[in-house]
């Protein structure tokens, strides 16, 4: 409970700034970051059967170390 209010302003505050920047902001960013409809695999160049073959090992060996350390 201690934190409510400074959460709750933290927040507004955060949602005021986005707000207020959005219209200068994102038009900048979309034109530097706009990628198209594409995947990662195409991005990276990889097959999409390699990328998910490693990204499913990585998140396997990941739950493994979780359970060793006992997070």
């Amino acid at each position: 409970m201690d934190y409510l209010i400074p959460g709750l302003a933290g927040f507004l505050v955060g949602g005021g700034i986005y707000a207020a920047t959005y219209q200068k902001v994102f038009p900048k960013v979309s034109q530097v970051a706009d990628f198209g409809a594409r995947v990662i695999p195409e991005l990276w160049n990889v097959s999409p059967w390699s990328f998910i073959l490693f990204f499913v090992t990585f998140t396997l060996l990941l739950f493994h170390f979780f359970r060793l350390k006992e997070l």
